[in-house]
Order: structure tokens, then C-alpha cells, then sequence
């Protein structure tokens, strides 16, 4: 098993397009459109979280939460997944490419710090420091909507975090996406139905086309 540290990989899509991928419901909506295969065809990242080896292998993904968290068959998904490598601040993983980071702060953004990668609520958040830190000059994320289900699983209810955190959440989102823009980035939600609404929409072909 190769384990490499973040830095390492630092600035290695330097002025690249990234989409950081959630497992809400768009994530179907953006593997079924006509977009998935050109995202492919135009060289743009893709870095995924959790689950997203159901649908389809991301080029990178990030796990935050620890192996004891997952049942079997989504360990085996991680594991076994054909991404480029598997991106995590937790022991216990067992990807035959493993990168880690040290987990930052709460609400920080050391954007950076090449070795830590600071954190607020969601594995997106993390997710879109790291499409940063790897260079992407352009980021949009989609998949990451807070609304009811799953990609995997529509019918299993509201977000655990929606009640109480939604408003957090977007004040993180907005911090990031200014601190992002001062570094000369661009960041959009791909998701017309995200209540991530501090990120401003962009569609999937003008992104594709910027």
C-alpha cells in the first residue's frame, strides 16, 4: 500500500478545472446528462466524497469520517474503488493509494497549509480546500444540496444537518468562496437545487465552456 502525504500532490493540476462531488440527488442528474462524458473529454477533475464510487470512480476521493463509521459492503467501495487515490486524515483505510492530511480547524481556512486541511460540518467543505491545494484554477461542486435523499437512496429523508447547521453551513461556504476568489479562483455550485445558496449557480456546459 503506497501512502503519500498531501503536499505532495500539491499544485499538481495547477490551472485545471475540478468538481468536487457530494452524494446528493444531482450527482444523477449530472452522471445521466450528456455534460459527464465531456467533463471527461475536456480534462476536469473529479474529486468525490464518501459514496460516490456507487455511481461512478471519481479521480480522486476524500473520506473524513473513520473506517468504524462505514458497514462493510461501503468499506469494500472505498477500498476497492479505481480512483487515482483515496485522500484521508483517518487511519484505517486499506486503498492500495492512500494520501493523508492532517485535519485542520473548524471554520479556519488556511487555504495554505499544504499539510492540514481545515474542516466545517460536510466532506464537500474539506473536499473543495483540497481541489485548492491541488492546483484547480476553476472549481465548481455539484451533489452537495442539503435537500431530502440521496443519490444512492432518494427516499431517506432530510439532511441530518439542514435543521440546526443549514445556516452555518452557507456562512462557511461563503467565507470560502470569498477567500477562494482573492486567490484568483473561481468556485460555483453546479446545483440548481442546492441550499447552498452563498455559492453562486453555474450550469454544467458553461462551466465546462469558461
Amino acid at each position: 500500500m503506497l501512502v503519500k502525504k498531501l503536499i505532495e500532490l500539491k499544485n499538481i493540476y495547477k490551472g485545471r478545472k475540478a468538481i468536487v462531488c457530494g452524494c446528493g440527488q444531482s450527482l444523477n442528474d449530472f452522471y445521466n446528462s450528456e455534460y459527464f462524458k465531456k467533463v471527461n473529454e475536456s480534462n476536469i477533475i473529479t474529486i468525490g466524497v464518501n459514496d460516490v464510487p456507487k455511481l461512478f470512480d471519481p479521480t480522486h476521493l476524500v473520506i473524513t469520517d473513520h473506517v468504524t463509521r462505514f458497514n462493510k459492503s461501503r468499506i469494500d467501495l472505498i477500498n476497492n474503488c479505481k480512483s487515482k487515490s483515496v485522500i484521508t486524515c483517518v487511519k484505517g483505510w486499506n486503498h492500495p493509494k492512500l494520501v493523508h492530511f492532517e485535519l485542520g480547524k473548524r471554520g479556519r481556512l488556511e487555504l495554505d497549509d499544504y499539510e492540514r486541511v481545515d474542516h466545517h460540518l460536510n466532506s464537500p467543505y474539506t473536499a473543495v480546500n483540497i481541489a485548492y491545494k491541488l492546483g484547480a484554477s476553476k472549481i465548481g461542486m455539484i451533489g452537495v444540496d442539503f435537500t431530502d435523499g440521496h443519490f444512492y437512496s432518494p427516499k431517506d429523508g432530510p439532511h441530518n444537518l439542514t435543521r440546526k447547521y443549514l445556516s452555518s453551513i452557507n456562512s462557511s461556504y461563503e467565507k470560502l468562496h470569498r477567500q477562494l476568489g482573492n486567490r484568483g479562483v473561481d468556485f460555483y455550485n453546479l446545483s440548481l437545487t442546492s441550499k447552498v445558496t452563498a455559492v453562486p449557480y453555474l450550469d454544467l456546459k458553461n462551466f465546462i465552456e469558461i
